[in-house]
């Protein structure tokens, strides 16, 4: 099931015109709700979005229903990004002329 998080207000900034796809990490948390480790699994299709993507996944902390059994387990989750009213597309061409 989804586990409940918190994280700061989230905005992204595409580098590419396309509207990207989902971004997906497979993520380890800690006992604490942190994320340690972060692994790309499916790109956005933009590098540049899913490097803000991890950015912002290192700040969230996850809240567990119940603590993991041991305080140096870790908790394998994936993460998936849809970006939506948070992206700000780049500016195109006929936008950009003077």
């Amino acid at each position: 099931g989804e586990i409940p998080v918190t994280h700061p207000e989230l905005k992204f900034r595409a580098s590419l015109p396309a509207g990207p796809e989902n971004a997906r990490f497979r993520v380890a948390i800690d006992s604490l709700g942190a994320v340690r480790y972060s692994f790309l699994e499916q790109s956005s299709g933009d590098a540049a979005l899913d490097q803000q993507a991890r950015q912002s996944l290192a700040l969230c902390r996850f809240a567990f229903p119940e603590k993991p059994a041991s305080d140096e387990g870790m908790h394998w989750a994936s993460a998936t990004f849809e970006f939506g009213t948070d992206l700000t597309m780049p500016p195109s061409a006929a936008e950009r002329a003077p």
